[in-house]
């Protein structure tokens, strides 16, 4: 697998780092990203993702909160006997 570096400027710049630290082009980059992805803050999760971790405390919480309605869900809900919201 091959990366193209299509600007001379940058791939001297490459080259120059590889030889002050004595890398070849590859181990060079391969360092050079590394520290930069390092120094990144760490990406907050995706829009949508689902802590599952997070989720099970929260229903935890929930379900250790006292029920003060003896009513069935259906009872609750409001459906009737077919199954239909009255």
């Amino acid at each position: 697998m091959g990366i193209f570096i299509g600007n001379a400027k940058t791939e001297a710049k490459v080259r120059k780092l590889a030889k002050r630290t004595r890398r070849s082009l590859t181990a060079a980059i391969d360092h050079a990203v590394e520290q930069e992805l390092a120094r990144l803050p760490r990406p907050s999760p995706r829009k949508g993702h689902v802590d599952r971790k997070k989720l099970a405390e929260v229903l935890g919480y929930f379900d250790s909160l006292p029920v003060d309605d003896h009513r069935s869900h259906e009872e609750i809900i409001g459906y009737d006997k077919h199954g239909v919201p009255k």
